[in-house]
């Protein structure tokens, strides 16, 4: 259980910054307010800092959405638009999307992983020693990388799940489309008031002001989990029951593609 439990808490003290014209660069993509985050604040101060612009996102009329910036970041972000016509036009489809099929994409994506058969080694028993996280994760296996920074953005929308208009991130290797994040956040918001609240090139990670408590819906959930994100699994927690002891009165949701 160390894979996952590993990446939440330490200090973030690279010896540089990203390129401040990449920050400035992700910042205009998203074309909204935002603000840097001191770099020396750890996975607590993250959360604290983030939960304060949550409270003022509220009063005030924003979403505030984490974002780690980097070379890597942009140029999925470049990709993508430069796939679909561009900023504006591919902005205005997915701000559009009715997006209410995210339930029917995590069952095709568990038909497609498991070739839609039960694998009791998969799913094994659930984890009642696993300790949920309480702060977000940096990205990537350890501390925040030497040419990322984190900044956070205020999003225009009353729907946290239409943040992925704003970056467009995935749609490379088995991670999900933003068109399609878009659509499992909602239902998942819909469901469990889970909403994104941190990204990165890779990592995803959501808040969830009531986190789930029964282990029979934990067990459940955990199977979307692995269903939009099998690395998780594959690459963490090695079941599905392992993962739902740490979904269990977790408020963050963890998601990497690699």
């Amino acid at each position: 259980m160390s894979f996952l439990n590993s990446l939440f808490g330490g200090r973030r003290q690279p010896e540089q910054q990203s390129d401040p014209a990449i920050v400035c660069a992700v910042a205009e993509l998203a074309g909204c307010d935002w603000e840097a985050v001191d770099p020396q604040l750890d996975a607590r101060g993250v959360t604290d800092y983030y939960m304060n612009a949550l409270h003022e996102g509220r009063m005030v009329g924003f979403h505030p959405l984490l974002v780690v910036v980097s070379p890597a970041l942009l140029e999925t972000l470049s990709i993508n638009l430069e796939e679909h016509a561009g900023l504006k036009a591919y902005r205005g489809r997915l701000l559009t999307e009715s997006a209410d099929d995210g339930k029917e994409i995590l069952r095709e994506r568990l038909a497609e992983i498991t070739g839609g058969e039960d694998d009791p080694d998969l799913y094994g028993g659930f984890d009642e020693t696993a300790s949920p996280p309480d702060t977000f994760a940096f990205t990537g296996y350890g501390d925040r990388k030497a040419d990322e920074s984190l900044i956070l953005l205020k999003l225009p929308t009353e729907h946290p799940w239409r943040s992925f208009a704003y970056l467009p991130v995935g749609n490379w290797n088995e991670c999900p489309t933003a068109s399609e994040m878009m659509a499992v956040c909602k239902y998942w918001q819909e469901k469990y008031g889970a909403f994104p609240a941190m990204l990165s090139n890779e990592v995803l990670q959501l808040y969830v002001p009531v986190p789930v408590t029964l282990r029979t819906e934990a067990m459940q959930l955990a199977e979307e989990h692995f269903a939009f994100c099998n690395d998780i699994v594959d690459q963490g927690t090695e079941t599905i029951g392992n993962l739902a002891g740490l979904l269990t009165d977790s408020h963050i949701w963890y998601f990497r593609w690699d």
